[in-house]
């Protein structure tokens, strides 16, 4: 009953069918080693290759002891309160630091210096992601504690500071021993993680009936990408080949009005009102799928314009006429016009009686689109 309390549901399953198949049992050491692997590609760009796994007891007061001098500590931040550490040699911070800048791992060994808050933050993905993929991996070992949830919390000045921040428990130190780029840099990484079990973390299965709920709440967590669609555009592949910088293409039937919120798979979800919230783009939500007419808008890789409807003509009724004398007489239906080779001039227009020519408009750039007001909404804080 305690093992089932302290797996998984899924990790229980999955471990019965590699069983069922023959597969060899995961172990800490092939849970770094494929860790070390991943991360090393991921956010190295070279390969590090685990050469042995130690794994001891430890209590703060030995810590000191314990850790290479000098040392880049970082601590780890985990659920319920729960403080560990994360800390590499010179030569490991050296290799992983050359990886990132350079492209590759110089060889030789590096000199040993102060590690400096810029390192711990160039190591960040490093330990993140090598303690994330090894607690997924190293779920099924015995006698390994929970170690999921630990993130970067900043950088430790020495080792005595950071023994005061561990809880005053025996603690798990892994001391991994890292080959970098086929063997050009050795070095350390240290994990010190406290004894803590599944079943005392927050939001642990303890039971197999919880796992729906578990599932529920993974899924509804995970991000989901939107897309607020202005409009479509279709052009030949002949002219997007031309297409070059500050070049205005005309979208005639894009509105503030008309921008379509879509899906990752590219279904519409409701239309939305083009806008800005403070120094922030924005759309503002609505229903129903026909917007209301609004001016075309005019973008292109450049600012977005707008043509501003033209007012309606006002003025006194001409002198001298009823109503009844402007509605429109009846008329037979006109027969084919004789067209005439020769172009006519046209006649001279009064000016004083031709309409006044308005001026083209002038572009709008996005910092002149309407700010939105905040729609206030039940346990969310809007920016003033």
């Amino acid at each position: 009953m305690a093992e089932t309390a302290e797996t998984p549901v899924l990790r229980r399953m999955l471990g019965a069918r590699r069983a069922a198949l023959g597969l060899s049992e995961m172990t800490p050491a092939k849970a770094m080693r494929l860790s070390l692997a991943k991360t090393g590609d991921r956010t190295l760009g070279v390969p590090i290759v685990l050469k042995d796994l130690g794994r001891k007891s430890l209590m703060p007061d030995d810590l000191a002891a314990a850790l290479p001098d000098p040392a880049l500590i970082l601590r780890l931040d985990g659920p319920g309160g729960a403080v560990g550490l994360a800390v590499m040699c010179p030569q490991a911070v050296a290799a992983a630091i050359e990886a990132q800048t350079l492209g590759k791992v110089l060889p030789g060994a590096a000199p040993d210096r102060k590690p400096t808050a810029t390192d711990a933050l160039l190591m960040r993905d490093l330990v993140e992601m090598t303690l994330e993929s090894f607690a997924s991996l190293a779920a099924d070992c015995t006698g390994l504690p929970a170690m999921e949830g630990y993130g970067f919390a900043g950088r430790m000045p020495d080792a005595r500071v950071s023994a005061m921040a561990l809880q005053d428990a025996a603690h798990l130190h892994l001391i991994a021993e890292l080959d970098f780029s086929g063997g050009v840099k050795t070095g350390q990484l240290h994990f010190v993680l406290p004894n803590r079990t599944r079943a005392a973390m927050p939001g642990t299965a303890e039971e197999p009936g919880d796992w729906p709920d578990l599932m529920e709440k993974a899924v509804m967590a995970s991000p989901v990408s939107l897309e607020a669609r202005l409009c479509r555009l279709r052009l030949p592949l002949s002219e997007v080949s031309r297409l070059h910088v500050d070049q205005v293409l005309p979208l005639e039937q894009a509105t503030l009005d008309g921008v379509e919120l879509r899906g990752m798979d590219g279904r519409k979800l409701m239309g939305a009102r083009l806008g800005r919230s403070g120094a922030m783009r924005a759309v503002r939500l609505r229903s129903g799928d026909a917007p209301p007419p609004q001016p075309a808008l005019s973008a292109g890789l450049g600012p977005m314009s707008a043509a501003p409807a033209m007012p309606a003509a006002t003025g006194p009724a001409a002198p001298g006429l009823a109503p009844a004398d402007l509605a429109a007489p009846d008329f037979d239906a006109p027969g084919p016009l004789p067209l005439d080779p020769a172009p006519l001039d046209p006649a001279p227009l009064d000016p004083a009686s031709s309409t006044p020519d308005f001026p083209a408009p002038e572009p709008m750039a996005l910092d002149d689109i309407p700010a939105l007001d905040p729609v206030p909404m039940p346990g969310i804080d809007l920016p003033d």
